[in-house]
């Protein structure tokens, strides 16, 4: 069952969408590069194999975000972060992540949201250390 759940959000990934694109200032071969680490990512959260209940491919999904949005492809950035939180998945890296994206693609509401979950799931669980004494 988990496999299906990572092995459909690789399929979901490959569809993607073209929202929310920006000009970027790579050589041919630098994006040659990054869209050969994309593929390579999507391949290893496919075929990740989680050791316990609820892992996911955390790292490789935060990694592959990124490539896209070294690309500029930021809609398909917020698409991996978004499918990861659809499937009930996320840290506060993820949420925080989303947030600036949401930002960057002038979706403020959207980035209110994330950062609001942020402190309200983990901000108000942490004990606040009284440093003026």
């Amino acid at each position: 069952m988990k496999k299906y759940i990572v092995t459909g959000l690789a399929v979901i990934l490959l569809v993607g969408c073209n929202a929310y694109k920006i000009e970027i200032d790579l050589t041919p071969e630098e994006i040659k590069e990054v869209k050969d680490e994309i593929t390579m990512l999507k391949e290893e959260i496919a075929n990740f194999v989680p050791s316990d209940e609820g892992l996911i491919a955390w790292q490789a999904i935060i990694e592959l975000a990124r490539a896209y949005e070294e690309l500029g492809e930021l809609g398909k950035a917020i698409e991996v972060y978004e499918d990861v939180l659809n499937q009930g998945h996320k840290t506060k890296a993820i949420l925080n992540n989303l947030g600036r994206l949401y930002e960057q693609t002038e979706q403020y509401g959207m980035a209110i949201t994330m950062y609001e979950r942020i402190h309200k799931e983990y901000l108000d669980q942490l004990s606040v250390k009284d440093i003026t004494r």
